[in-house]
């Protein structure tokens, strides 16, 4: 089927063959197919590192081109969701060109909760899980990743109780591993003041309270405890690049840290290069921002008249950083006066990726219904198209904690990445091919998305209703992730129900959270929360205080609220 010339012949490039193939297998086409590859060198001015051309020789016949070998399989993946999408390749005598609109295309996954959903949640994902995912994001044109490691996921040989964490630890090791084989770069995430959940029971004197009131590790008290831990975690990665989240995440504690925030940050910063450059002297360190408007919101409420200097900051990063924060874009509506720190960033010729935390605000209780589907795709293109328009951003990053109920959400993400002017229809229309592998529905499907986005930007139940009847539809969702998809939406509908048609305090309500843990109990996709390896009653408890969010959320949408604000108000903030 494929053949190689010049140098377009490397594990990348293996890889992007492999799924190519096995879709033209699975459409039965292999063997009608000549496709040819081609490094293309000259070409780099006009393609860039990513860039590709396809040309149409004959009604069979294809030779993709790329300036270097990311180009050369992103036109072999760009093939495969063709051909397993439907999407339209150059006619005869044509030559289709791409060039993404942004360099680092990737995906920030996180664990910070164990939410413990076998099928569903990122803290328990096998290799497998991981590299089927990796797999799917990298057809996308995905070129980055970024694991996030909750702290009760941590693993260290010299704290016994964390032994459970081990297997954990290897996984996400080899998920790396496998991105890298992928022709993704690899990067960790660690608070610059994070210490395993098992440590720092042992040693509550190491803890201080921040601004939301809970324990967080002090860096002064626990400098000695971060620096062995954090040594340990950045040899074991070995990822191409380490992120330091300094506010949000366990940063905001209210000891010398609000006090002297740059002297502390700067402390931090030169200790985590140093140790992150002995074990990968090429790294390259990313200064996550994250929530430092929100910080210093919440210490002026309390009180405190906080010394942050973020363009000192900026200028004394270590050598070879990058900055990425959410755009303003995302807090416009709660803070109308918040500085875009990714222009500051910018201007201090620093290179600056754009978090687009819109897609999954997380919390212990998945407040803003991580793990129901919730595609937002209204949210994700307006972010996108302010990134292009109006910042100067190198790259963007998704975030996920619960992907595979997340599919839509994420294939228009990483679509929209490579090309923020692509119409939303048209997406709608390719991730309900690329779902439906079956082949036959495909517009029932698509209909059936455009009803949960318009169920999410209007609350209105009959638009669920009608989602459900066509998800319902015998041999409609026959594929794994359509299963997911009726699934999730099946329960979202309950919930929605309970959280529009009923009192918070009613019976009733008790009702409706009983018959939500009964109908999750059937559904693979969901097991782990209300399984029958969990105690019935401790079930019902659980699920009765995680629903209680979603309701709080749901209501806080219906009354015109916006997506970050709903999730505060879920949280009890707004």
């Amino acid at each position: 089927m494929n053949k190689s010339s010049g140098s377009a012949n490397s594990t990348e490039i293996k890889h992007a063959q492999r799924r190519l193939e096995q879709v033209l297998t699975a459409k039965r086409q292999r063997d009608q197919w000549d496709i040819r590859t081609e490094l293309a060198p000259k070409a780099a001015e006009q393609l860039g590192r990513d860039g590709f051309q396809i040309e149409r020789k004959s009604n069979t016949s294809l030779l993709v081109k790329g300036a270097e070998r990311s180009g050369v399989a992103n036109s072999l993946y760009y093939l495969a969701t063709c051909f397993r999408s439907g999407r339209h390749l150059p006619g005869v005598g044509e030559t289709l060109t791409s060039k993404p609109r942004f360099n680092r295309r990737g995906m920030t996954l996180g664990a910070f909760a164990p939410l413990r959903l076998r099928d569903l949640s990122l803290d328990i994902f096998t290799l497998e899980q991981y590299k089927e995912y990796l797999e799917f994001i990298r057809e996308l044109g995905g070129n980055h990743v970024l694991l996030m490691p909750g702290p009760h996921q941590w693993f260290h040989p010299d704290h016994p109780s964390t032994i459970v964490n081990r297997r954990t630890w290897e996984t996400l090791k080899e998920a790396l591993a496998y991105a890298k084989e992928l022709g993704m770069s690899t990067a960790v995430n660690v608070p610059y003041n994070w210490l395993p959940t098992e440590h720092s029971l042992c040693h509550p004197e190491e803890l201080v309270r921040n601004v939301m009131g809970f324990a967080s590790v002090s860096w002064d008290k626990a400098r000695e405890s971060i620096r062995r831990y954090h040594d340990y975690f950045y040899r074991h990665f070995q990822a191409d690049e380490m992120v330091i989240m300094s506010f949000d995440g366990g940063g905001t504690t209210l000891d010398r840290f609000i006090e002297e925030p740059n002297q502390i940050l700067e402390e931090a910063f030169e200790e985590a290069a140093h140790a992150f450059r002995s074990a990968v002297p090429k790294g390259i360190i990313t200064w996550w921002a994250f929530g430092a408007s929100h910080f210093q919101t919440a210490a002026k409420a309390l009180g405190y008249n906080m010394q942050l200097d973020m363009g000192e900051l900026m200028c004394s990063l270590p050598e070879n950083t990058r900055f990425m924060e959410a755009s303003t874009n995302v807090w416009r509506k709660r803070m109308p006066d918040a500085p875009e720190y990714l222009s500051m960033a910018s201007e201090a010729e620093l290179p600056v990726d754009n978090f687009f935390f819109i897609m999954d605000p997380e919390g212990a209780s998945e407040a803003a219904c991580s793990t129901l589907p919730y595609p937002k795709l209204g949210a994700i293109q307006d972010e996108m198209r302010y990134t292009a328009e109006h910042l100067s951003v190198d790259g963007v990053l998704g975030y996920r904690m619960c992907p595979p109920i997340q599919l839509i959400g994420d294939y228009a993400f990483f679509r929209w990445a490579w090309d923020p002017t692509l119409d939303s229809s048209e997406i709608v229309d390719e991730v309900a091919r690329y779902m439906n592998r079956a082949g036959e529905g495909a517009g029932d499907i698509a209909h059936a998305i455009r009803l949960l986005e318009e169920f999410w930007n209007s609350c209105d139940l009959g638009k669920l209703d009608e989602c459900c009847g066509i998800l319902d539809t015998p041999g409609v969702c026959s594929a794994t992730t359509l299963t997911n998809l009726r699934e999730g939406v099946a329960a979202l509908r309950i919930v929605a129900r309970a959280a529009f048609e009923t009192d918070p305090d009613s019976e009733e309500r008790g009702h409706r959270v009983q018959k939500l843990m009964e109908t999750m109990r059937e559904m693979p996709v969901y097991r782990g929360y209300v399984s029958d390896e969990t105690w019935d009653g401790r079930a019902l408890d659980f699920l009765a205080f995680k629903s209680g969010a979603w309701m709080k959320y749901l209501r806080s949408l219906k009354e015109g609220q916006s997506i970050l604000q709903s999730f505060l108000a879920a949280l009890g903030m707004g």
